[in-house]
């Protein structure tokens, strides 16, 4: 196949950022999105499924080289069909590709010019640092030999594409957390600006419309076939692409993937958020109380209104990973760069769900979209907060103290006599906030591998 005029090409190292990158860039400019990962399930369905073996046999029994070795493999074999997906979506808008497996050596002969291909690559420590936060890979015996061999794998690519990368004259950007998420979008899309320039983009409502239904249909897809095959008994939730007909719109809606589903039954029925919804359109929202569970002796609450909108704050569980991964990504992404990094940046969907497992948590509504959360963590005579996230348009209208006010709420009728926070000594601005609320120091303590204060302990009577 001939290159693809129409396609730009983000690749790169694994838990280099790439998914969430493609996802903003493609919504902020009216591209068609093509993530190979959401394409998975549908094309083991047509080449056929690989024997992977058991965990273990994976990651435990076959050496780093083994590895990488059957993850190139794999690339190559999966190529004709990404070709043959993406030569189908010529005659759309300009297409975003990206994956780990767009190697520069297998993406080369398709590229239209050296500038439509990017790879991102992180430094070892980043990686390390991502990979180890996303608790990958998971269903081992032996967790930490594992990760150790997925490192190594991811070493030995990481190599590769730099080998490959140098000698056809493409592009790399470093990924090493000294630039924001938002840096990081920006970088990418100032890489690809020319051909962003040169478009075509999504030219109305309409077309806009048809290139994010098609996005979620395929993501829909892939995760219906997860779902059949690890015999999920819940149906996966996803902050599906809102397909409406506003130009550059970057929403999201939280469903269920069978709530997806229905809206799928009318060829009229689209997913929107409600204050997207136009006339003449049918809009299948999530509604909040399906999505949210409850934890022990926390009740929902209204607490308030913003914008004529009244704001909810209502318990939540592990259903609610999705939810709580993407607004805790968006609030924390101007800390990427402190030292140590925050834990946030690399945190996975499936960490997240881990995490709200084991302790408790709190989404705050505004309508049907969610606006903050919070992770809780209840001690004997303390309840402790944690990743307050709020979402930053939001920032700074009072969304914040009144998900802190529900948690000291919470904690009261537990019989609790304190709630505390722990805050970074370099987010000043953070502290300043709980200290207005009545925080008040309870001691200085270091990160592990650090001989000097990093953060300290705020405290709040009841």
């Amino acid at each position: 196949m001939s290159a693809l005029e129409h396609v730009i090409w983000l690749g790169g190292g694994c838990g280099s950022g790439k998914s969430s990158i493609a996802r903003e860039l493609a919504h902020r400019f009216d591209l068609v999105l093509y993530a190979t990962d959401a394409h998975t399930w549908e094309h083991w369905r047509r080449r056929g499924a690989p024997d992977l073996g058991s965990y273990d046999d994976r990651w435990l029994r076959t050496p780093p080289e083994g590895l990488a070795r059957r993850f190139v493999s794999g690339s190559e074999e999966v190529l004709p069909l990404i070709l043959e997906d993406l030569d189908a979506l010529r005659d759309g808008p300009l297409v975003l590709a990206e994956g780990p497996q767009l190697f520069p050596q297998l993406v080369a002969p398709h590229l239209a010019s050296p500038g439509h291909g990017l790879w991102l690559m992180p430094t070892p420590e980043f990686q390390r640092w991502a990979v180890g936060r996303r608790g990958e890979p998971s269903g081992t015996s032996d967790g930490e030999r594992a990760l150790q061999n997925r490192l190594a794998r991811d070493a030995i690519l990481n190599e590769l594409i730099r080998g490959q990368a140098a000698g056809l004259g493409l592009s790399l950007l470093e990924v090493d957390g000294s630039r924001t998420l938002p840096e990081m979008m920006d970088a990418v899309g100032d890489h690809f600006a020319e051909q962003i320039a040169a478009g075509p983009r999504a030219r109305d409502g309409a077309e806009h419309r048809r290139i994010r239904r098609q996005e979620n249909v395929a993501i829909h897809g892939n995760l219906c076939s997860l779902r059949a095959n690890l015999g999920l008994a819940k149906p996966p939730v996803f902050d599906f692409a809102c397909e409406c007909g506003t130009l550059g719109c970057r929403e999201r809606v939280l469903l269920t993937i069978d709530e997806y589903g229905t809206a799928l039954e009318s060829p009229e029925r689209y997913v929107v958020l409600r204050e997207h919804a136009g006339e003449g359109e049918v809009a299948r929202l999530g509604q909040t109380a399906s999505l949210v569970g409850r934890g022990p002796g926390m009740d929902e609450a209204v607490v308030g209104e913003l914008d004529g909108l009244v704001l909810r704050i209502e318990p939540c569980g592990p259903e609610q990973a999705e939810v709580v991964h993407r607004l805790t990504q968006e609030a924390f992404a101007p800390q990427w760069g402190l030292d140590p990094p925050t834990g946030a940046a690399s945190e996975s969907v499936h960490d997240v769900r881990d995490d709200l497992a084991r302790g408790e948590a709190a989404v705050g509504w505004l309508g049907s979209r969610p606006v903050a959360c919070m992770r809780m963590v209840a001690g004997a005579r303390d309840l402790h907060v944690r990743r307050l996230a709020v979402r930053p348009d939001l920032q700074g209208r009072g969304v914040g103290r009144a998900m802190m006010g529900w948690a000291e709420s919470a904690a009261r009728r537990r019989g609790l006599s304190e709630v505390t926070v722990g805050v970074r000594l370099a987010l000043a601005g953070n502290r300043a906030f709980y200290e207005r609320l009545g925080y008040e120091p309870a001691g200085e303590h270091a990160h592990p591998g650090h001989d000097h204060p990093t953060w300290v302990e705020l405290r709040k009577p009841l």
